[in-house]
């Protein structure tokens, strides 16, 4: 499996004075084929961003768990041709059957949006709501084209975008419930879901470094999608009878709330640096943060507002390499060496004056073929030049 930070790992300088920021469609980095890769966050350790201009949302103190991961895999079929991504996901349908939902997305410079969903086949006993143990609910599985896309990022994205979008999803269902009157009885859910996008603040996000070792920052669009669904329930060819309906729960032409996201882009990752989930209560369901940070460059390391000119060679290399450029002070400055994935390689000191420098690292591991990044920083530990290293 090839993963993402193989193509991706770079580096940006966070500028110390904050500024309002686009998000382009070249800034979202997802590709078909990488692995992304995320950790857990303990909901109780964050709270629910706030929402404005120029914030400070710090959330340094946040705990994670265990990682998760997922690939961005190609997917398209004959109905919806234009799709070039799908992923899918478990729900319950009428809060009682486990159905697999599978969405055919695009993605391109102009937006990451949903262009239609299929639903799976399901059975589930429902004997417990209908005092029959022989009933059952037996979802039939459809597919689902939405008239227009249903658009999670659109590009170029900015502080005060607004847009919303519906679209009608469909589940045939079969429905036996003797106590009712019911024997296999063939009936359609159709819900119209009313997806709202707005783009409700902006600013500094200061986040957890993945390795454990302070915080990254970067600056950020905080984005904010919710959604609400008006529900149409069919049996037998006409409304489902509001006595039934009771039974699970539901109501004709009643409207249920989703959950509200939360997503912090930034330029140059695959997915939101931080995602949050809240329930129509204003509880954190749940939480995560891209392992993806681990490639900007740390807030608590006095990050400079730009880097030193260096010339490294030979680049590409089969091995050694020679980095040369101006120290601006006499004191040790660090050289440190990442691989793809982010893991620090090798740290060591560069103890030349003042003046032209010429380094040449001494590594204890011979480096496979691949790209590599390193940093030098400065004798107060401020970063001060980077630059990107290919092996073959």
């Amino acid at each position: 499996m090839k993963f993402l930070f193989t193509n991706l790992f770079f580096f940006f300088l966070v500028i110390s004075s904050s500024a309002q920021i686009t998000i382009e469609g070249s800034d979202f980095t997802r590709e078909v084929g990488m692995t992304i890769t995320s950790h857990e966050v303990e909901a109780s350790s964050i709270t629910v961003p706030a929402e404005g201009e120029n914030l400070t949302w710090d959330f340094s103190g946040a705990q994670l768990g265990g990682m998760t991961q997922f690939m961005v895999e190609p997917g398209s079929i004959p109905e919806i041709p234009e799709a070039n991504t799908v992923s899918s996901t478990i729900d319950l349908f009428a809060g009682l059957v486990p159905q697999t939902f599978t969405f055919y997305e695009l993605i391109n410079d102009d937006q990451f949006s949903t262009l239609g969903r299929q639903s799976s086949y399901a059975i589930a006993p429902i004997g417990g709501l209908t005092g029959n143990a022989g009933d059952t609910l037996e979802i039939l599985g459809n597919l689902s084209i939405y008239e227009a896309p249903s658009v999670r990022y659109q590009f170029p994205m900015n502080f005060g975008d607004f847009y919303t979008e519906e679209a009608t999803i469909t589940n045939d269902y079969v429905l036996t419930a003797l106590n009712a009157g019911v024997n296999h009885v063939p009936g359609q859910f159709n819900g119209i879901i009313r997806d709202t996008t707005e783009v409700t603040g902006w600013g500094t996000l200061i986040l957890p470094h993945p390795d454990g070792t302070g915080t990254v920052s970067m600056e950020a669009l905080l984005h904010k999608n919710y959604d609400v669904t008006t529900d149409s329930i069919f049996l037998g060819g006409t409304e489902a009878p509001t006595a039934l309906l009771n039974v699970f729960g539901l109501t004709q032409g009643g409207q249920n709330a989703g959950s509200t996201f939360y997503r912090f882009l930034a330029k140059g990752l695959p997915r939101s640096a931080l995602f949050i989930e809240v329930n129509p209560d204003g509880q954190i369901i749940e939480a995560f943060i891209a392992d993806d940070i681990r490639n900007l460059v740390s807030s608590n390391r006095n990050v400079a507002a730009a880097s030193l000119p260096l010339r490294t060679f030979p680049n590409p290399t089969t091995g050694d390499f020679t980095i040369e450029f101006d120290k601006t002070d006499a004191q040790p400055w660090t050289f440190t060496l990442h691989n793809a994935m982010g893991q620090r390689l090798a740290e060591q000191l560069i103890l030349a004056g003042l003046g032209a420098t010429t380094f040449t690292p001494e590594l204890t591991q011979q480096l496979a073929g691949g790209t590599y990044f390193f940093t030098l920083r400065d004798g107060s530990g401020q970063i001060v030049g980077w630059d990107k290293l290919s092996v073959q």
